[in-house]
């Protein structure tokens, strides 16, 4: 059987969607809790769920954040070249 390859604009999209998914955990959390719809054990629960989900969401922004700065970087050192 042929192994499906995977490029990095699909990896891209997928994270993306992954990232949306987790974040409407979170938002479905929250509003869980602000409508008190939990006995104390769920609620228990559901915070830990959500502290990993907002650990993993904020790693994931970091990430981001990490690529954008390398990305910037290599584009203001090219910039930096045309003009010398």
């Amino acid at each position: 059987m042929a192994k499906k390859k995977t490029t990095k604009f699909a990896k891209s999209t997928s994270s993306a969607l992954d990232f949306q998914k987790e974040f409407t955990k979170l938002e479905k959390i929250t509003d869980e809790f602000e409508s008190g719809e939990y006995d104390l054990e769920t609620g228990l629960k559901k915070f830990e769920e959500g502290l990993r989900l907002a650990q993993m969401l904020k790693e994931h922004l970091e990430e981001v954040e990490n690529r954008i700065s390398t990305i910037k970087g290599k584009y203001d050192e090219l910039t930096q070249e045309k003009e010398d």
